[in-house]
């Protein structure tokens, strides 16, 4: 298993601060309602961590399967919309301390 050394808190932290959300609704777990805070946090956790899809699935309260399906719906979403993708730029930026760099 992969440590996470704190970084599953840092993205969370800089998720809840980009997008003006409460924790609890970042984590809490809603159908048939798009949570677009919700699906970044698990696309940068997915995609740019070493952590599993079921350790992700744990924090979120999904199965690993879901995992996958929210951040292949936020890297389409981000392909479609520039200011999102600038949004999640920002974030992982934030939650990793790096210079600005661009998704593409």
């Amino acid at each position: 298993m992969i440590r996470d050394d704190g970084v599953r808190e840092k993205v969370l932290d800089a998720v809840i601060k980009g997008f003006g959300v409460e924790r609890k609704e970042l984590i809490k777990r809603k159908r048939a309602r798009q949570q677009t805070a919700r699906d970044v946090a698990i696309y940068i956790l997915h995609n740019h961590t070493g952590l599993s899809n079921k350790g992700i699935g744990k924090i979120f309260n999904v199965s690993p399967t879901a995992i996958g399906k929210a951040s292949m719906r936020i890297r389409g979403q981000i392909k479609e919309d520039n200011e999102l993708k600038k949004e999640v730029e920002s974030i992982i930026n934030s939650a990793f301390e790096v210079r600005p760099q661009s998704l593409t």
